[in-house]
């Protein structure tokens, strides 16, 4: 009966975080873009984990009505990193001027790219079929 209840509430906290990071994502795809200029570009600090991986390392400036801000945020809701070489490529890769998503709330929140939506898509179906799980090992704990 506990692995059912834990499976449930990992599940439905699941659908829950796919949700919520589904319409903040979505939210911010309709935000308007300015040029932005790079300032510093780099493979940054190695991350914790295994693989081995480093952080992307990208500060640059934009300008919203006159007003100048700097950020090194790169993706919308993630911190960006892999393998060395692949880090350093992307960075290399990154156009100039580069375009800056800014939300027109909040000019100094800000982001560079949105991530694929297939991991909110992941994070759904994990959160359902741990939910599916939870639901029968409480059915099968019931009729035992």
């Amino acid at each position: 009966m506990t692995a059912a209840l834990l499976f449930l509430l990992f599940g439905i906290g699941m659908v829950w975080f796919a949700c919520y990071a589904w319409i903040r994502v979505r939210r911010a795809r309709t935000w308007p873009t300015v040029p932005g200029r790079i300032l510093e570009r780099g493979v940054g600090a190695l991350m914790r984990g295994r693989p081995p991986a480093y952080r992307t390392h990208l500060k640059y400036t934009y300008s919203v009505a006159g007003q100048d801000y700097t950020s090194d945020q790169v993706f919308f809701m993630a911190v960006h990193g892999g393998g060395r070489e692949q880090v350093q490529q992307f960075v290399d890769g990154l156009p100039a001027p580069l375009p800056v998503h800014y939300d027109p709330q909040n000019p100094a929140r800000c982001y560079l790219l949105l991530h694929p939506m297939w991991w909110l898509w992941l994070t759904l179906a994990m959160g359902l079929l741990a939910i599916l799980m939870g639901l029968m090992l409480l059915v099968v704990a019931l009729v035992k």
